[in-house]
């Protein structure tokens, strides 16, 4: 493009109102002026995607950190759960349940 900026005022302009009321440097620092800002405004939308797009998965990491943490303090361990199912005829029953069972059926 400064190039062509360089060739366009290199000629005489054949009508009046074709001259240029601008010099060549005026125009090359109004081009480099629009390239600048251009470039600024891709630079910008890149920034914002980035930043966008770290967002979500500093968000996934955060749901897979609170889901370890709760694993975590849950941690299994070997217990029984007794529950009274009642008693007759001379007998007493119990329902005895791992907590492993009971965790996976409240997971369900």
């Amino acid at each position: 493009m400064p190039f062509l900026i360089h060739v366009a005022f290199s000629f005489n302009a054949p009508f009046s109102f074709l001259v240029a009321r601008w010099e060549a440097g005026n125009v090359l620092e109004f081009y480099g002026a629009i390239v600048g800002a251009a470039g600024t405004a891709v630079l910008g939308y890149v920034a914002f995607w980035q930043t966008k797009r770290a967002h979500a998965q500093a968000d996934r990491a955060n749901e897979i950190s609170e889901k370890l943490i709760a694993l975590e303090q849950n941690k299994i361990t070997p217990r029984l759960n007794m529950r009274w199912s009642g008693a007759g005829g001379g007998m007493v029953s119990f329902r005895l349940r791992t907590m492993l069972t009971m965790l996976l059926l409240t997971l369900k």
